[in-house]
This record gives C-alpha cells, sequence and structure tokens, in this order.
C-alpha cells in the first residue's frame, strides 16, 4: 500500500518540477531564463572536475565572472555538465540552477540554460542539488563514457537543423500554463480522494 509521506513527497516534487521553484531564492520561474552570454561561453572539454580542488582551479581558469551579462541577476558560474545528447561534456559559465529529482546536470544549447537532464538516472545524486555542484556526482560524467563507447559503432546521420519561429513564444508559453495547471489541481485532487479513502 501507497504511504501518505510517500504520497506527498511526489506531490511536492511534481509541483516543484513544474513550477520551477528556484532555491534557496524561493524565487517561482516557470519558464527558463535565456540568455545567449551563457552560449558563447560553452567549450566542449573531456574531463569535467572531480574534486573541489580541480572545480576551483578550473573556475580559475574560465573566470566566469569576467564575462558581462544582461539576461539574469543572478551571478554567472562556472559549470562543467553534460550536453542534452549525452555524448559531450561542456564547461559553461551560466546562473546556478537547483537540480530535483535524482538526475545529472545538463546545459541546453537550444534553451541556453543549465537544467535538469532527465534522462539520466543519477543513484549518487540527491534529490535536491546547486547545478555548479555537478563535480560531486561522477556517475553523470560516466553515463557520457558510456554513450560515446556505445554510439561509435553507430551509423553517422546527417545534420539537420531546424529554426523555430520565437516571435510567438509569450503565446505558446501561455498555452502551456492552462494545462499544467489543471493537471496539478488534478494531481491534487487525486491526492485528497486518496486520502480519504485511506482514512
Amino acid at each position: 500500500m501507497i504511504s501518505m509521506k510517500h504520497i506527498f513527497e511526489n506531490v511536492v516534487l511534481y509541483i516543484i518540477v513544474l513550477t520551477g521553484v528556484q532555491l534557496p531564492f524561493a524565487r517561482i520561474v516557470v519558464w527558463a531564463e535565456e540568455c545567449n552570454e551563457s552560449t558563447a561561453t560553452v567549450e566542449v572539454v573531456s574531463y569535467c572536475p572531480k574534486t573541489l580542488e580541480e572545480q576551483v582551479k578550473a573556475a580559475n581558469r574560465k573566470s566566469c565572472s569576467k564575462f558581462s551579462h544582461k539576461c539574469s541577476s543572478f551571478v554567472y558560474m562556472y559549470h562543467c555538465v553534460m550536453n542534452v545528447w549525452e555524448n559531450e561534456t561542456l564547461e559553461v559559465c551560466a546562473p546556478r540552477k537547483i537540480i530535483v529529482g535524482h538526475v545529472c546536470a545538463e546545459f541546453n544549447d537550444g534553451g541556453k540554460s543549465i537544467q535538469r537532464h532527465i534522462r539520466t538516472k543519477c543513484e549518487t545524486c540527491p534529490a535536491v542539488y546547486q547545478s555548479n555542484d555537478s563535480y560531486k556526482y561522477e556517475e553523470c560524467y560516466n553515463s557520457i563514457k558510456l554513450h560515446v563507447k556505445r554510439s561509435r559503432n553507430a551509423t553517422p546521420i546527417q545534420d539537420t537543423t531546424i529554426q523555430l519561429n520565437t516571435e510567438s513564444s509569450l503565446s505558446s508559453k501561455s498555452n502551456l500554463i492552462i494545462p499544467g495547471l489543471l493537471a496539478t489541481v488534478i494531481l491534487l485532487s487525486t491526492t485528497c480522494k486518496l486520502v480519504t479513502i485511506n482514512n
């Protein structure tokens, strides 16, 4: 039988992920902030830091504080994370994000942001951690090595460029808010019914 604690934890985790709560600042950011300046700092690397000492040394070398940016009130920090396709590690200067749900962090070049990599589960990652602490979770970097080894024998595919119309991004974002809120209401309603049935 599912315990109330388990249901409550899942509901809270779902709401945190859905609304994009940014702890510890208690700021709610529904949409990831795009920063063209982050993309300009991306560098493909063959190795990411795995200790605090290595992280500090790499951060000093990258010197993220020297990059000017206009799109965030947050400080740009050094990150070494996987890319969206899990086949490269990237050094990038970007605002720190909260990673939720026992997953690795990634830099999304399209979204120009650090975010959670939902396809790679991470046993050693905590439920919630700061994106610039990724160096602590070597498991995330191991998954990249495994992915690269698996894909060496794969047949190459043609590069495809997809251009998106970003002029209507506000209206498309508005179209997603209502279903998200509806899903939250349904989830909470279902949880309340389960609580009532169990009592």
